[in-house]
């Protein structure tokens, strides 16, 4: 086994390499924790007697077993596991069908290493069997083996493939039943210079030069794995695929191995003769190796004429060709993607993303945007999750003048009986680059509105949602990750069908951009209906201690936004093991954002709801409930005044939105609109942003 420099040979040692800032930047726990929604198969789980438990993921390097093989090119993927083993403190000291094998933790995420020992030809009959046994799905399943068609050190990781000419590959597909729908991590070992036969390439030691290079290859590996279980498969794909800079030495040593290469082949085509027969053969390695005996030398003149003219008319041939298939296929001169699949409006993982992401411009196109016209896109979950968790990658913008949007996300079960109402408070403020609106609707129903209507246009592609169900937090993230889409967002509020503004936009809008903390109430209730809904299986991901209830109805900046739509630590486990009476709606952000961020959230809700009549479900308030004294005892105006802070000073402003309010309740709410959304109500809650909203966050 090859140590990495720095790396003692215990094994209870491990490495602790950066962190590549993806969706979670920020400091403390939340570097920890996944990002996109395409992770979710690193957190694939069946239910037992306590609890859910997490299938392993498997890595599987290729290779011969036999000290006279160890160190060479060919066995660069038992390498790379050993480094994993290495880093991650897991020992490979078991032996299961005919494999190494190593189990352990990286994360919270299970995984096995495996060194199969049968030679490669046959590695597929080892692999195939421990797949079977272990039941683990196919997607992961990594593969790690060398590739003589990649330059030297180069990586590419990919979801699925061919075996390109490897053996042990071809072994390995022809035993998951020629599926190739596994992912494949490729490390390139070059192809061989002058004469020497591949044969004896691939078993070749790497040159001390060449380890220093494979080493901080292997440290981008281990990162990479790491990516790959904890913020998912595409994003790790991106940070492999991604072309940096390399060295300048590098790029000379490049540079001269391939002038001696052309300097050897031109020497070798001046003194070669003989016949023109070719012998092919193949090995136990996994690689075809070729001779071919030299021309005579009366053919050496015509030869070096000829070849040139015949290797450009094949080249214009063949770029001929691929320019009339892409037009074709492509509907036009359209792309076509690497599977033949439609072309999507969100990044392909296969291809590499721009290393400077100083960059604005060549970042921005890397992100998919629905029309600013409309809501609506053709993305599935998975992709809308991914490029919106995948979006803080561009650096933030200089801070103009101009304030940042509020999202306002209904909920909804169909109509929007109160919408009236919500179409007087937008288009009365005459400002219409403080909001965006997003609409969550049950699947089949299209909302009619005018486009005059702020509500024009902004449905957002729904499912089917049961309330107390996990699919009620699957709508709430589907309408934050279309709100992240838009950059102007700044920050975001969950409403639904029922809910009212307590007081006019522009006051609502200074009240939330202009607070350091985002809304969303946590609280420990002990009693059955707080710690009585834990559940073991979210351990020890959650603890009980760390447990919280709080209102469903949130408001976050987007930060918090982003790390909650590209979390895959925390969600994949609350979908398991979370079950009613359990509920992920009343559970999932209290619990998470006060393990992760307890110093960004308020504690508290700015939605005002009534629990007083008691009952699982809150009051609701009808015609003969809307009065103006109750409307201006919810806005803070009269009565007892409820005191909550703010930006750390007390204040008796503390809700900016009411429900339950029945569809009945319209007339009476629009004819007293003047007095929730008049201009003295205004100029009070903005004294109140400016005097306690203008001094510094606190650390």
């Amino acid at each position: 086994m090859r140590l990495l420099p720095g790396v003692p040979a215990s094994a209870s040692s491990r490495l602790r390499f950066p962190r590549i800032p993806f969706a979670r930047s920020s400091s403390g726990s939340m570097a920890a924790n996944g990002a996109a929604a395409s992770a979710s198969s690193s957190s694939s789980a069946k239910a037992g007697d306590g609890g859910a438990a997490q299938k392993p993921w498997l890595f599987v390097g290729l290779g011969n077993p036999g000290r006279m093989y160890r160190g060479t090119r060919h066995n660069v993927g038992f390498e790379l596991i050993d480094a994993i083993a290495e880093a991650e403190g897991i020992s490979i000291s078991s032996k299961h069908f005919k494999a190494m094998v190593g189990k352990g933790l990286i994360g919270d995420v299970p995984v096995m290493l495996a060194k199969p020992q049968t030679f490669m030809n046959a590695i597929g009959e080892s692999v195939g069997q421990l797949v079977s046994y272990f039941k683990i799905p196919l997607n992961q399943v990594v593969v790690i083996y060398d590739d003589l068609d990649l330059p030297f050190a180069k990586l590419r990781l990919l979801p699925k493939g061919g075996h390109g000419g490897h053996n042990g590959m071809r072994s390995v597909i022809h035993h998951f039943k020629e599926s190739r729908d596994f992912p494949r991590l490729r490390i390139g070992i070059g192809r061989p210079t002058g004469m020497m036969e591949v044969i004896g390439f691939v078993l070749r030691s790497f040159t001390e030069e060449e380890q220093k290079e494979l080493d901080s290859t292997f440290l981008r590996c281990l990162e990479a794995v790491r990516i790959m279980l904890l913020e998912g498969f595409n994003k790790s794909a991106i940070f492999v695929n991604t072309p940096c800079p390399q060295p300048p030495e590098t790029l000379d040593r490049q540079k001269q191995s391939d002038i001696d290469s052309a300097e050897t082949q031109a020497e070798v085509s001046s003194m070669k003769g003989g016949g023109a027969g070719a012998a092919v053969d193949s090995s136990k390695d996994g690689h075809a190796t070729a001779r071919a005996s030299a021309p005579p030398r009366s053919f050496v003149l015509l030869k070096l004429v000829v070849r040139p003219v015949l290797l450009f008319a094949v080249l214009a041939t063949c770029f001929l060709a691929a320019a009339l298939v892409l037009f074709v296929l492509g509907g036009g001169g359209g792309a076509v993607s690497y599977y033949r699949l439609p072309t999507l409006a969100v990044p392909d993982v296969l291809h590499a993303a721009p290393c400077v992401e100083n960059e604005v411009k060549e970042v921005e196109r890397w992100w998919a945007r629905p029309a600013a016209r409309s809501a609506w896109h053709n993305m599935s979950d998975e992709e809308l999750l991914w490029a919106a968790s995948f979006e803080p990658r561009r650096p933030r913008p200089r801070r103009t003048s101009a304030p940042g949007k509020v999202a306002f996300m209904f909920l909804t079960r169909g109509p929007l009986p109160l919408a009236p109402l919500w179409e007087r408070f937008f288009n009365g403020s005459g400002g219409k680059d403080l909001f965006s609106v997003y609409v969550h609707t049950t699947p089949g129903y299209r909302l009619d509105f005018p486009p005059s209507s702020p509500f024009h246009r902004r449905q957002v592609p729904s499912k089917a949602t049961r309330w107390g169900e996990v699919s009620v937090v699957d709508a709430e993230l589907r309408l934050l990750a279309n709100a992240l889409l838009d950059l102007a967002n700044e920050r975001f509020v969950l409403l639904s069908e029922s809910c009212i503004p307590l007081h006019p936009l522009p006051a609502i809008h200074a009240y939330l951009t202009r607070s350091h903390h985002s809304f969303v109430q946590a609280f420990d209730d002990p009693s059955r209906l707080g710690r009585g809904r834990y559940r073991v299986g979210l351990a020890p991901v959650v603890s009980l201690p760390q447990w919280r209830k709080g209102a469903q109805w949130f408001e976050m900046d987007r930060r918090l936004a982003v790390f909650v739509v590209g979390d895959v630590r925390y969600y994949p486990r609350f979908r398991v093991a979370c079950l009613p009476p359990c509920y992920v709606d009343e559970h999932y952000l209290p619990t998470v954002l006060t393990i992760v961020a307890p110093r960004e959230i308020a504690n508290r809700s700015v939605t005002w709801v009534d629990w007083s009549r008691g009952g699982s479900h809150p009051a609701s308030f009808g015609v003969g409930d809307v009065g103006e004294e109750f409307l201006e005892r919810l806005a803070g105006k009269k009565g007892e005044k409820d005191r909550c802070m703010y930006n750390g000073q007390p204040t008796n402003l503390c809700s900016l939105f009411a429900r339950k309010f029945a569809p009945s309740a319209l007339q009476p709410l629009l004819q007293l609109s003047t007095k929730i959304l008049g201009i003295p109500n205004y100029f009070n809650i903005l004294r109140v942003c400016h005097n306690q909203g203008s001094g510094k966050r606190k650390a």
